[in-house]
This record gives structure tokens, C-alpha cells and sequence, in this order.
């Protein structure tokens, strides 16, 4: 999925969620050939991180693409 895809949903997103900060790292591998976009949710509130992820998530299923959680940051 790249980045142009979802631009528009993912502004939704982060119109919805002003406290938190959304990012979107497009990435290319040239071995095998592919190219995709990491999308990040970080705040404060747990519970808010928590919605927005559950949004991008959505977003990437319904554009037809995969979504792969990563672990979230303890400290």
C-alpha cells in the first residue's frame, strides 16, 4: 500500500484525533521489488492510541491493503 492511497483517510484520522501525532514513513525494497508505508499513532492517552490504530487499521483493509501491528513502546 502506498502512501498516496490513503492520504486522504489518514488525514481523517488524524482530524479526528488532534492530541496524537500520525506519521507515515513510506519505505522501498528493491529485493525483492516492493514498496509500502509505515504508519505510526503516538499520544499520550493510551485509549486514544489505542482508536486511532483500530481506524488505520480499517483504512488499510478497506483499501486493500494488509495491516501489520507493530509493538507498542513501554517503558
Amino acid at each position: 500500500m502506498f502512501e498516496g492511497a490513503i492520504a486522504a483517510a489518514l488525514t481523517a484520522v488524524q482530524l479526528a484525533h488532534p492530541n496524537l501525532d500520525i506519521g507515515s514513513y513510506p519505505y522501498f525494497r528493491p529485493m525483492p521489488v516492493r514498496g509500502g508505508v509505515a504508519l505510526v499513532a503516538k499520544g499520550t492517552d493510551a485509549e486514544d492510541v489505542a482508536r486511532a490504530a483500530d481506524e488505520i487499521e480499517a483504512l488499510l483493509i478497506e483499501a486493500g491493503g494488509v495491516a501489520v501491528r507493530g509493538e507498542p513502546i513501554t517503558d
